[in-house]
């Protein structure tokens, strides 16, 4: 039979494959300029693989099955958009099986998924049955927790995220903006592999900066292990296929917020001293026109409120060991309730949020240079309460219910 008799006949009943890994700046620009013209999901920094659900989904007939085992980082990353709109718009999700928390592939780093698709635009109604692996035991156990494919449809980003989403987290985007929306978020110094030549231990030009690690930044505090970096980069020889980033100096020079990068729950200070940091650190700065003090911003970030909306909602943020990664596709999304600094009740809020950041921030602060235990018990206990008074007026902030608040405290 021929090609063109076969698709006249209506296509495979079945397209099983595990796509190639391909990234997007390993591809030429005719590839991508090819690409690009035939494919809808081609956005971004797409992965080939993404490509070969759009052509096994159209290669199928009617009811008929598609099989894939790929990376799992389409089904968040805003490059995977395109792809997500593309299979919700004619698949049922019948299956999905994540088992990016097991090394299925050794020495292989692809955060594998395999999901089971059924070509039917009928989806509305469909009950997709999946698992989260999170180890080999795991594997073998049949039991599959259920999740309605519309909350995917539903959501703005059209995120595949295999957890139900409390209800509430609509009321909280509702009256929110997004981080991305507000500040830009940038991965900061990519030491690459000149590291020697760029962190030194000690003070030798103007040129140095002390720098921060992510493992120097907690909650509210950090601390200066006497590094710096030269910046300088001239220091990084291409020719000798030296390479590394040392990122515009504004995003250090200017106020910020730095936020880990590795964490199990945000962790992120203030910094006007004109700190530089390496790329486990995310520089915070607010875009041009927004009013809000950084220490409100800082706030709601250190907030168990915000803690619990990412462990939900970014379900690709999840690592081993019980660590988030806090990449900008997942920050950007983050909820910033929307204050009217010129509304009293608002300016009231927005200050009182301020006074108590400040006030943390001045006791972490002491706390750090304490070296008598009965006065470590008592800033720590003064910590504490400042703390949750500060998840307090965030709850306040959002207009939870007791009930809400409940959820999220566990």
């Amino acid at each position: 039979m021929s090609l063109k008799a076969f698709f006249a006949w209506g296509g495979f009943d079945v397209v099983i494959g595990n796509p190639p890994y391909v990234r997007n700046r390993e591809l030429d620009e005719k590839q991508k300029m090819y690409f690009n013209s035939f494919y809808k999901s081609a956005d971004g920094q797409y992965d080939l693989y993404q490509l070969f659900y759009e052509k096994g989904i159209n290669i199928l007939k009617e009811n008929s099955i598609l099989g894939y085992i790929t990376s799992n980082k389409f089904t968040i990353a805003s490059y995977g958009k395109k792809l997500r709109e593309y299979i919700l718009d004619n698949c049922i999700i019948k299956q999905i099986i994540d088992v990016s928390m097991i090394n299925v592939f050794k020495k292989v780093s692809t955060y594998p998924y395999i999901i089971i698709l059924e070509k039917d635009k009928e989806n509305i109604d469909n009950i997709i049955k999946y698992k989260k692996v999170l180890t080999e035991e795991e594997l073998l156990k049949n039991k599959l927790e259920c999740i309605e494919q519309k909350s995917y449809l539903n959501d703005e980003n059209k995120n595949f995220i295999l957890r139900k989403i409390p209800d509430f987290f609509v009321k909280i985007d509702s009256m929110s903006l997004k981080l991305g929306d507000i500040a830009t978020i940038k991965e900061t110094i990519h030491t690459g592999n000149v590291r020697e030549k760029l962190i030194i231990n000690e003070y030798i030009n103007n040129k140095c900066k002390k720098v921060l690690f992510g493992k120097n930044v907690h909650r509210y505090s950090f601390e200066w292990t006497g590094f710096y970096v030269n910046y300088d980069k001239s220091l990084i020889d291409k020719s000798k296929k030296e390479y590394g980033n040392l990122c515009e100096e504004k995003y250090f020079e200017n106020p910020k917020i730095l936020l880990r990068d590795i964490s199990k729950r945000p962790d992120a200070i203030f910094d006007n001293e004109k700190y530089y940091s390496v790329n486990t650190l995310y520089s915070i700065q607010f875009v041009d026109g927004i009013e809000y003090n950084y220490l409100y911003l800082l706030g709601i970030l250190n907030s168990n409120l915000i803690a619990f909306y990412f462990r939900n909602k970014f379900e690709e943020a999840h690592v081993s060991g019980g660590y988030l990664r806090f990449k900008k596709i997942y920050t950007s999304l983050l909820p910033i309730k929307k204050l009217d600094l010129n509304n009293k009740q608002d300016k009231e809020m927005h200050d009182k949020m301020v006074a108590l950041v400040d006030s943390i921030i001045a006791l972490n602060k002491k706390l750090s240079f304490e070296k008598n235990p009965n006065a470590v018990t008592m800033l720590n206990r003064q910590i504490n309460a400042v703390d949750k008074q500060i998840d307090s007026l965030v709850y306040k902030l959002y207009n939870l219910s007791d009930e809400e608040i409940k959820i999220i405290e566990g």
